[in-house]
């Protein structure tokens, strides 16, 4: 397909990346959800060049509402700080994509924050080596690869064998620490203390000089501009509304009002509209999609446009101005309807409705 590109990128530039929030999620993804252990297995699987799958980015172009990749802690009390919403008109999308080069994740938001959570420091991730490498005489760098010497990834400081905290090789790569700030780092593990009571000097520096050699391999692993692929999608409105329409990430649908709802999100937040409405009138099973569809037929009328309900009409010409003039007016419209239609005995109940559509008509003639 001409509007796909498949490229291969560093950990370092996904990191960069997300600090300069040209990696962004759109509003309505769901939130991040891996565990640590899920963590410990990617970075098992980069060390071992077992490819991890694609990630799939996007670049709109279209006005939207992103949020920054999560950079939370995982245990707090009480309830989280939400993620911040940033909302982009068409000429900020535009530039942000040509000058900035934004992407946004539309496959792959597990594994990019899980990497850069772990790299950054949020979550603790260990690289745990053999733990008799001491015993033996130290390889030259050049002769041995970092899978050769690294026993695991764990979640915890190791007792019993050398450990790289990841977030550590980050600290030495951006700030190029030097030999003795590294051997300090060495000193405060767990290992690192064990030694120190119960070994000479001699195998405290074998260790050290192990520990730097470590720090600078998962270095290059991070830096390996070939270590993470993806698919670049250049697209457009109705096929980034397709793409989600289509996807079925754990049994989680997504559809056109997802993305409607990030588009409108700066002007009108249609989700927590949607929330007001299904609180104030608990009997109705509300379907979103009908009053948006209604929404739609009604802007249409009053602008005197051809007539459309599609949701290629509704992504591309409705703006928030829109949902907020005559958002009201269509709850109302809809809620008239339904109780008109049980009233007359055409339904008994809403399931009993042998099409929601039938409701839009209805409630344009009210109108």
């Amino acid at each position: 397909m001409s509007d796909i590109a498949g490229t291969t990128e560093s950990i370092l530039d996904i990191v960069k990346g997300v600090d300069a929030k040209t990696i962004m999620l759109p509003e309505f993804q769901r939130d991040f959800r891996w565990e640590l252990n899920q963590t410990c297995d990617l970075f098992d699987s980069l060390i071992q060049d077992i490819f991890i799958g694609a990630i799939i980015y996007g670049r709109p172009s279209f006005a939207i509402s992103l949020r920054e990749i999560d950079n939370r802690p995982r245990k707090v009390k009480g309830k989280r700080q939400p993620l911040e919403i940033y909302s982009y008109s068409n000429d900020q999308i535009k530039h942000k994509r040509e000058v900035e080069h934004l992407r946004i994740v539309l496959d792959g938001q597990q594994r990019i924050t899980s990497i850069y959570r772990a790299v950054k420091g949020m979550d603790r991730i260990y690289l745990v080596l053999n733990n008799d490498l001491y015993e033996k005489e130290i390889p030259k760098p050049g002769d041995v690869s970092l899978e050769e010497i690294y026993s695991h990834i764990d979640i915890e400081d190791n007792r019993q064998a050398i450990s790289v905290l990841l977030s550590d090789v980050y600290d030495q790569e951006v700030n190029d620490l030097e030999a003795e700030y590294l051997n300090k780092k060495f000193d405060n593990s767990y290992y690192g203390i064990h030694l120190q009571e119960n070994s000479d000097e001699l195998t405290i520096q074998k260790c050290q000089k192990i520990y730097r050699m470590a720090v600078r391999k998962m270095r290059d692993i991070f830096k390996e501009s070939k270590m993470v692929s993806y698919y670049l999608l250049d697209m457009k409105l109705n096929k980034f509304c397709t793409f989600f329409e289509r996807s079925n990430s754990r049994g989680i649908q997504l559809n056109f009002t997802d993305i409607l709802a990030a588009k409108l999100y700066q002007g009108f937040n249609l989700r927590k509209e949607v929330e007001i409405f299904e609180t104030q009138n608990p009997t109705i099973k509300v379907n979103r999609e009908i009053l948006i569809r209604a929404l739609a037929y009604i802007t249409c009328i009053e602008k005197e446009l051809p007539n459309s309900i599609e949701k290629d009409f509704i992504l591309s010409k409705l703006e928030h101005q829109d949902f907020t003039k005559y958002w009201q007016q269509v709850c109302n419209l809809y809620l008239e309807t339904i109780h008109y239609l049980n009233k007359i005995y055409w339904i008994v109940s809403q399931d009993w409705m042998p099409s929601e559509n039938m409701c839009i008509p209805r409630s344009v003639e009210k109108c």
